[in-house]
């Protein structure tokens, strides 16, 4: 049995040992591999995005449609009614504050 032999010369610890003593000093190599990895595959992905976006007429078309819809555009009245609040807190924030007799003072 020439395979049993192969396998009493072949120590499984020691060939454990060795793959393990090998990786530990790759370890800084694979670790800057797969970091440069990742970020190669996210900058493709950012760039494929970005550069080669593409809409087909019904996206285009519902695009169009979520903006022109009345709960979207200027409500100039609200906006008037914002202002004058604003102005009616600035003339108040500017009156003089009146102090009120320290109840803890002696």
């Amino acid at each position: 049995m020439n395979l049993e032999n192969i396998l009493k010369k072949i120590k499984i610890d020691g060939v454990k040992n060795n793959f393990f003593a090998r990786l530990s000093k790759k370890r800084m190599f694979l670790l800057s591999f797969l970091f440069l990895s990742v970020l190669t595959y996210s900058a493709y992905l950012w760039y494929t995005s970005i550069c080669n976006y593409s809409w087909d007429e019904g996206k285009k078309q519902e695009y169009l449609k979520s903006k022109s819809d009345d709960e979207n555009s200027f409500n100039k009245a609200r906006f008037e009614k914002i202002i004058a609040e604003i102005e009616k807190r600035k003339v108040e924030y500017r009156k003089p504050v009146e102090t009120s007799r320290d109840i803890f003072g002696l």
